[in-house]
């Protein structure tokens, strides 16, 4: 019956559905009420399992606490064998046209409560009805040599104050926005930011690896790119949860302990 329950939440973690801590060991509660399996009487007054026995559970059935990606439904349902390859094949192409030195840029979004998946698993998502959150917009931007430019900080006024940025990284850059989030002449402004630090010219070409937002691919930013040695190849629609290549190997977030039951 354990393997079972494990079963069931790894299958739902794995359809971006995954149970946070307390909803499992409601579940497991439940599942031994209706199988008449005797449980501890603090069981059936709290009406889930015991942190005691979940701790051990997990540790029995590999599984493990993990906090997911935001992930919305065209996310869960994109990321596929041929949109990938595609990509590939793109990369393929430009890294054979170009000489590049090793250059990566990513942007990253809102965080999920966590939930129960297979011990080992690194990448957990769940669906959300949208991945935008509230918090000021942090552009980055790393090479696969593990080197970083400072980051770009898009804050949502309308008018930028220097005061903004206290505390920032030194060299950080800051700027603003209505909404807080990266339009098409916000962007430019990053690409000169990089210009400056990467020293990248069209002898020297960069490869930038990049979502696919509208405002990347602007008329300005691609001449912008172009006349700069800047290659940019975007990632395909709804995949950038999974193919972030900071995303999957630079970032992590910290585990929080198991919660009490309410």
């Amino acid at each position: 019956m354990e393997e079972e329950l494990a079963k069931h939440l790894k299958q739902l973690a794995e359809q971006f559905h995954g149970l946070p801590p307390v909803k499992s060991r409601q579940l497991a509660f439940e599942y031994a009420e209706r199988n008449n399996i005797p449980v501890p009487d603090n069981w059936t007054k709290t009406q889930c399992a015991g942190e005691d026995w979940f701790r051990s559970f997990l540790a029995r059935r590999h599984l493990s606490i993990r906090t997911p990606e935001a992930t919305s439904l065209g996310r869960a349902t994109a990321f596929n064998k041929t949109t990938v390859r595609e990509f590939f094949d793109n990369l393929a192409v430009v890294m054979d046209r170009h000489a590049f030195p090793p250059q990566t840029g990513v942007f990253t979004v809102q965080k999920p409560q966590q939930v129960v998946t297979e011990t080992g698993k690194k990448q957990v998502g769940s669906v959300t009805s949208a991945e935008r959150g509230e918090l000021v917009t942090v552009v980055c931007a790393v090479n696969a040599a593990g080197n970083a430019i400072p980051p770009m900080f898009v804050f949502p006024r309308v008018k930028f104050k220097d005061c903004f940025m206290t505390g920032a990284p030194p060299g950080a850059k800051g700027t603003a926005t209505r909404t807080g989030w990266m339009n098409e002449d916000i962007w430019p402004e990053f690409l000169d930011h990089l210009i400056q630090h990467t020293n990248c010219t069209p002898d020297r070409p960069m490869l930038l690896i990049l979502d696919n937002l509208k405002a990347h691919i602007s008329l300005k930013a691609i001449e912008m790119s172009k006349s700069n040695g800047i290659v940019l190849l975007t990632l395909p629609p709804h995949t950038s949860h999974r193919m972030q290549p900071l995303d999957v190997t630079v970032y992590h977030r910290v585990q929080d302990p198991i919660q009490p039951c309410s």
